[in-house]
């Protein structure tokens, strides 16, 4: 399931909501233009994971099981958009999620 057209602000604050909730960031995205144009994040708990996308132009993406989706949504009161994404399909996912 993946979330897509998410604030900045709000991708922002889903990252750090799931810091400080247990989860563990595996893999940052660290080229140059990273925050800038592009961002690619992985984390995880309990042998789940969660990936993150985010792009300047359509803003922020996430990848999850339908539940964490859920659970998001209802402790930072918000409502994802479910969509096709624009950078977490799985060519870019293959790139940087090893």
């Amino acid at each position: 399931m993946i979330a897509v057209n998410i604030a900045t602000e709000k991708w922002n604050e889903v990252i750090e909501w799931l810091q400080n909730n247990g989860w563990r960031l595996t893999y940052k995205y660290e080229n140059f233009d990273a925050g800038i144009d592009f961002d690619f994040i992985r984390l995880e708990k309990n042998k789940e994971k969660i990936l993150m996308a985010w792009d300047n132009w359509f803003e922020g993406e996430i990848q999850c099981s339908e539940n964490q989706l859920k659970m998001l949504a209802e402790q930072l009161s918000y409502d994802f958009k479910i969509g096709e994404p624009e950078n977490l399909k799985p060519s870019i996912i293959k790139m940087y999620d090893r």
